[in-house]
């Protein structure tokens, strides 16, 4: 006979619907982007600061990656130099990775629990949050990477059926190489 906390332990993680956990996943993203004030923290901040408003400001690409100076420049355009924009969609972009994530294991897997679990552990990992917060290259290199392999892995269960899949998984893995060289072995 399985233990009562168990058993609502699973009844939290797995009926819980997917939108109240994305709704999480948003709002600790958010409460933290907030949080942060007008200040850099990280040091590589610095230079995707400078880049993209410079990128804003004069239309001049610098020497960091384009994807991340690209967004942060848009929200700068829209916005005015102030960090909090692209900290809030960074917010928005992590969260809809927690969901592709989550759905990318289920796919994978054949498990709705797989993909239920997944999506919690993307959702509360602390350094998800914490990256979303930052103008840095990690949440856009995620919300490109993802995708990509969620295809690449699909096109190969498939034996190639569609190249459009394969095609996809190479521009996703493309574009996460252009949000960070780390990437680039594997585009």
């Amino acid at each position: 006979m399985p233990q009562p906390w168990r058993r609502s332990l699973e009844r939290i993680f797995y009926e819980t619907p997917d939108r109240v956990w994305l709704g999480l996943a948003l709002g600790l993203r958010l409460v933290f982007a907030l949080t942060l004030g007008g200040r850099l923290h990280q040091t590589d901040e610095v230079g995707f600061d400078a880049s993209a408003w410079t990128l804003a400001s004069e239309g001049t690409l610098s020497v960091v990656p384009p994807i991340p100076s690209a967004a942060f420049a848009l929200c700068f355009r829209l916005c005015g130099h102030n960090l909090l924009y692209p900290r809030l969609a960074q917010a928005f972009v992590s969260a809809g990775t927690v969901w592709v994530l989550g759905r990318m294991t289920e796919s994978l897997c054949g498990s709705r629990r797989a993909g239920r679990l997944a999506l919690i552990m993307a959702a509360l990992y602390p350094f998800f949050i914490y990256y979303s917060g930052m103008l840095m290259s990690e949440t856009l290199y995620l919300a490109a990477t993802v995708p990509g392999l969620w295809w690449l892995c699909s096109s190969f269960q498939e034996r190639g059926a569609s190249w459009r899949r394969a095609a996809a998984a190479g521009a996703a893995l493309a574009a996460a190489a252009l949000c960070r060289p780390e990437a680039m072995p594997i585009a």
